[in-house]
Order: structure tokens, then sequence, then C-alpha cells
């Protein structure tokens, strides 16, 4: 037995319907270093974290903790030999003071008599925080906290549990540039206080700044694992082993009739109050701008301000020439602005309500009388985005949620073009459907350009971005750092998003 490693990963497979997610992978984390995880979206990341975290139980292969073979039935099980996990989406509760949700299950080691001493809890949370140089006060609630404060309770809550091993999930996603500085301070404590880390990161630089080890994912196996040198040659290597070497250069195929300068949206040192710094650029007539960044690089930040006026601190906002001083989603969509959202089950579409209600809801303010849209209209319009965009319905009164992924994202993209939408944001339209599915949605997009719409598609599917896109804008860390225009390579794309050039 090693005694060197703390974690093994040993040929371990994961299958769901229709696809193999992990084919035997086998990695080991050294004790008190910190290794990170990198890949493509759909490399197999997740997977992977969520069969160690215990959430997930492979159908192949072995995990072994100091040279122990563990096996989880579920996360509580994976808590219980030294694994926390903090997730994008952080686990804190925010009506619970710091002190409650930091010893949240565990109330009864505080009681006595049936009642919880919450001076004792407080004490003892204190401690524990100022061992980790966190100054909070205990007593305050959760919900006053910071996103990165609150991520620091969640590694106080990791290091409480007595956790071994840390799973970090794309840590960095919500925090500024101070804050990350501050996170890896803890980070290099952490190791020293004998924890360590696995790191989950887009953000290359990160990587090696942090990183004591990295381990490459591409298509579910395990590509290569290397020491971290903060040097441009092994930078490269992580780049060409992510990608694959048959993937240099892909031209884009787009069929385009419009070629026009005419600018129809232009944004100007756009600014958010959740991270969207001094972005500018212009969308022209007939042209689809693609728009690529990697978890936490502030796209959708972006372009929902744009649309709703939510969080937007300075900057101006053109359409069409004219300046654009207040906007909301019914003011953009008068405009002739629409939205795509990433999430469309939860903002684009009513899964209870049937296409014929879907479709045509934004014209209720323009085309209703009296309060109600003229049944005729509203299924005149249904009927005839059905045939353009070829939903498959057995009927236009069918309930939404019991269409396919990409049908109800049609649903979505038809509610745009019925509003008569001559600018179309369009955020992850690719997510959650088939291949079939995504060629046809492309080539709607494509056709939409020539008939003269302007199209903004933010996508994390970068061969479909290369092959419907006319130029495009890499954002990282809430910026826009590179302008690609025709010879997209796709390595280039990715080195620039994930921090390898700059």
């Amino acid at each position: 037995m090693d005694n060197n490693y703390i974690l093994e990963i040993d040929n371990i497979s994961k299958y769901f319907p229709g696809v193999q997610a992990l084919k035997n992978v086998s990695f080991k984390i050294k004790k008190n270093t910190v290794h990170a995880l990198v890949g493509e979206n759909g490399a197999g990341k997740s997977t992977l974290i969520k069969i160690i975290a215990g959430v997930y139980t492979p159908e192949e292969g072995e995990i072994k903790i100091d040279g122990n073979i563990v096996s989880y039935k579920n996360p509580a099980d994976s808590l219980k030999s030294g694994i926390s996990t903090i997730y994008q989406e952080l686990s804190v509760v925010d009506d619970l003071t710091i002190a409650q949700d930091l010893f949240f299950g565990e109330e009864s080691i505080f009681s006595r008599g049936g009642f919880i001493s919450f001076k004792k809890m407080n004490n003892e949370a204190k401690k524990i925080l100022d061992n980790l140089g966190f100054t909070f006060n205990v007593t305050k609630k959760v919900s006053s906290l910071s996103v990165s404060e609150k991520q620091q309770l969640e590694i106080a809550k990791a290091v409480n549990k007595n956790a071994k091993i840390i799973l970090m999930d794309e840590p960095t996603s919500a925090l500024s540039d101070k804050e990350i500085e501050n996170l890896f301070k803890i980070i290099k404590k952490l190791k020293e206080k004998g924890v360590s880390i696995i790191y989950i990161s887009h953000h290359l630089d990160e990587i090696f700044n942090i990183c004591d080890y990295v381990t490459i994912l591409r298509d579910g196996m395990v590509i290569d694992t290397l020491e971290v040198e903060n040097n441009q040659e092994v930078k490269d290597k992580v780049v060409n082993q992510m990608i694959g070497k048959d993937l240099s250069k892909i031209k884009t195929n787009r069929f385009k009739k419009i070629n026009s300068d005419k600018i129809v949206l232009e944004a100007k040192d756009f600014s958010t109050s959740n991270g969207v710094k001094n972005v500018s650029f212009k969308l022209k007539y007939g042209e689809i701008l693609g728009i690529y960044g990697t978890v936490g690089s502030k796209r959708t930040e972006l372009f929902k301000s744009i649309f709703t006026g939510q969080n937007k601190i300075e900057g101006q906002l053109y359409s069409k020439s004219k300046l654009i001083l207040n906007t909301n989603p019914e003011k953009s969509i008068a405009g002739k602005l629409g939205f795509l959202p990433e999430s469309r089950k939860e903002e684009g579409i009513f899964l209870g309500l049937p296409i014929s209600k879907n479709i045509p809801f934004i014209l209720y303010g323009e085309e209703s009388k009296l309060g109600f849209l003229k049944q005729k209209k509203g299924l005149e319009a249904t009927k005839k985005y059905i045939n353009l965009l070829n939903i498959k319905t057995p009927s236009p009164h069918q309930i939404v949620a019991n269409l396919s992924g990409g049908n109800q994202q049609k649903v979505v993209l038809a509610k745009l073009l019925a509003a008569d939408c001559d600018i179309l944001i369009l955020d992850e339209p690719l997510v959650g459907v088939d291949v079939g599915t995504k060629n046809e949605l492309l080539d709607i997009v494509n056709d939409l350009a020539n008939e003269g719409k302007s199209i903004i598609i933010i996508s994390s599917e970068l061969p479909e971005l290369l092959r419907i896109s006319d130029r495009i804008l890499i954002m990282r860390n809430g910026e826009i750092i590179k302008e690609i225009i025709e010879n997209f390579d796709q390595k280039e794309i990715i080195s620039y998003a994930i921090g390898g050039k700059k």
C-alpha cells in the first residue's frame, strides 16, 4: 500500500441511458496537494465528482481512501469517509445564524436538558472560524454574508466535519479578483492543515496559480495527469489534450446572404454589479455573433442585463443608433429585442400550458382587447410557427411539458418570432437537445439571419458555434478579451477562454 495517496480512483465507469459518461477512469490524489480536474463541457468532470461525493454509484471500478476500498450509498456515506463537496450552488441556509448553519444537524452536542445552549454554540463556532482566519460575527444571519463569505462558511463546515478531501466545483465563478486571492490563501492554509483539495475549474490561470497536479478528462476518459509547472509549454499541452489533436482548425460553414455594416445593437463600456466589466461590442444587421466563455465568464449576466436592465451600473446601450436610457423586458420586446434564456423551463415557457397559449403570449400587450388575446389570432400565430420551426406535436393544444427538450426550445424561439423581434439573443439554445435537433436549430438560426434578423448566440458547444457564427467574441472573468473573425481555431479560442493566452 502506498501511503502517499489519500484518494485512488481505479477503473471507474458510469453509464446513463444511451451514453457512457465515464470509461475506465483512473487517477490518484496525493496527500496535502491541490489536484485540478479539467476538461471541456461533457468531458465527464461533473459525473466523476458526483461519484466521489456519493451522489452516483459507478457500474464498474472502485474508490480507495487511505488505501481502503470504500462504497457509498449516498452523500452522507462519502462525508463519513472524509470527503466534503462545495458545489457552485452553495448549501448554506440564509435564515440561520452563522453558528447555527455551521453546526446544522449537530445541535444536540450543545443540548442539555432538552435545551440548546446557543452561547456554547457561538463560542465553539468562533473558535473554528478564528482558527481558519475568518472574522465573522457568528450571531449574524447567513443572509448578511457575501457570496465569498458564504463560501468560507462552507469551507469551515467541511473542516468542522474533519474532511480529509474537499471537492471544489468552480469555486471562483461568482467571486471578484480580491475574493479569489483570498480563497487561494485559504486553500494554502487547508493544505498546511493536511487537507487535500480536488479543484474543478475552466480557468487555466487559476490552476497554474494554486494547483500541484492536473488531470485532463476528454470524452469520459482520463487523457493524462501532469505535474503543474507554470510555463507556456505545459499550458499548451493541457489545452491540446483537452480538445484532442483532431480538432485543431474548424472553419465556419455558415451560408451567409447578407453582408452589411449597419449596426443594430451596440454596447459601450457596459458594466454590471454581478461581474461584467466595461464590455463594448457591436452587432450588425443580418449577422450571427457567437459568444464563447467558460463558467464564470459572465456571458449570461451581460446579456440578461442588456435585455432586462437589471444589475447595470454604468455604460451605454444603443439600438439602431438610438441610445436606450432605461430598459426592462417589456421595453426590450417593444424595441424588437428578444431573449431566449438558458433556463428555458424556469424562464422561457409555461410548461403546464399548451403550445397555443405559449407562442402568442408576448402578443398579449399589443394585440389584446380588454386583457384577452383574440383566440383566432393566437391560434393562427401558433400554427404558423409550428410549421415554420417544424415543432413536432400532435396538436397546437399539446401541453408544452409533454414535448421533447428540442421542441420546447423551438416553442421559446417561436414566442420571440411571434413578437416580431429583429434582434435575438439566444443563450445556450443547443443545451439538452439531440444531435439531429441541434442541426435543425442551427439551420433555423442561419435562415433567420439570412432573412434579416440579427442574432447573438451564446453557447458552450464550440463546434456548433464555429459552424454558425460570422464572428466570435471570447469572454473571461466578465470581460471580452478577444474577437475572432472567420478563420476559427478551436484550440486558440479555448486557450483564450481558460487563460492559456492573454
